[in-house]
């Protein structure tokens, strides 16, 4: 999978809003390394990934900050199945 001469030393940043458990984040990581391997070839102890949360108030949607969105869930949301769910 990997090309010749191609280090792999992949960076995966992710923002999301604070809320989430230790369990889910550590999911996500999991999850985000595994398909890095898998679609890169990377070797897992060389893929790093960066969880950068920010609050409601610092992110903006449709022209409004996302915690004055009529829609806005006050707490992230997940699909049912756990607390490995992204939302």
């Amino acid at each position: 999978r990997r090309s010749k001469g191609v280090t792999a030393l992949p960076i995966i940043e992710v923002h999301l809003l604070e809320g989430r458990s230790a369990a889910c984040k550590e999911e996500l990581i999991r999850a985000l390394t595994e398909a890095c391997c898998h679609t890169l070839g990377s070797h897992p102890e060389a893929v790093r990934v960066i969880l950068e949360e920010m609050k409601p108030e610092n992110f903006g949607k449709n022209g409004k900050p996302f915690h004055k969105q009529s829609n806005a869930p006050k707490t992230p949301s997940f699909p049912s199945g756990g607390p490995g769910g992204i939302g």
